[in-house]
């Protein structure tokens, strides 16, 4: 983030901050929603949610802390009962695919599906590209003040929260973005990133890249692994 107008080395002096992107789809709730998703008439409700973070360091804690938020805006504000949560993501080394990653202490189970490392390619990087081109045309339009984490987020909320309305149809049709949430995560105290937690270490498994689908089970550190990510009604079942 950059500040209009300023000396040469207050504007060189760039402030950074940690954003996390999740595409998220739900089942309808009736109380939240006004609709009722059912096994035989489903109906999703996608949102995006966004988490900013003055800790510039990314790694498998802050990836569980953004899970944590997840699981809390679906339970407190939703109403959402969560009994299964798929994810689905690429294959980095250091944050997603680490084997640090625990599935084991959720109260709900997790199918976490890993592709392969994509560069900007995906529906995620767009949604954060579009999230920090709003922000830089405010700074550069001087509508707000943003030089932190913070600041950006009391930004967003404000101005971004709602998708903007279209005047065609099939392409809001097409999109079906019903909300966009802002989560802020400090660097440093009770909400921040909780690292070196005990029990959050784990040895690594030979060949590991070659997974492209695990799931939790209740019994603790055990995992079940798939070579391929597959939702047919065989696999299913």
């Amino acid at each position: 983030m950059q500040t209009a107008n300023e000396i040469q080395s207050k504007y060189f002096n760039v402030a950074k901050v940690s954003l996390y992107v999740t595409i998220l789809h739900r089942h309808a709730v009736e109380a939240f929603d006004g609709i009722t998703s059912t096994e035989t008439e489903p109906r999703l409700i996608k949102g995006l949610v966004f988490v900013i973070s003055d800790d510039p360091v990314q790694d498998q804690d802050s990836v569980h802390k953004v899970q944590e938020l997840i699981h809390d805006y679906l339970t407190n504000e939703t109403g959402y009962n969560t009994q299964k949560m798929h994810e689905f993501t690429d294959g980095s080394a250091a944050q997603y695919k680490s084997h640090h990653c625990s599935l084991a202490d959720s109260s709900y189970q997790i199918q976490r599906n890993y592709y392969k490392t994509s560069h900007a390619k995906g529906e995620q990087d767009a949604a954060g590209s579009h999230v920090k081109q709003k922000v830089s045309h405010a700074v550069l339009r001087r509508t707000a003040t943003i030089n932190s984490a913070k600041t950006m987020h009391q930004y967003l909320v404000a101005n971004f929260s709602q998708p903007a309305s279209s005047n065609f149809g099939a392409r809001t049709n097409s999109v079906q973005l019903k909300c966009r949430k802002f989560f802020y995560v400090p660097s440093i105290g009770d909400e921040a990133v909780a690292r070196n937690k005990p029990g959050r270490k784990f040895k690594a498994v030979d060949g590991v890249r070659k997974l492209h689908c695990i799931k939790s089970i209740p019994q603790q550190e055990k995992l079940i692994v798939r070579n391929r990510s597959c939702y047919c009604v065989s696999c299913i079942a």
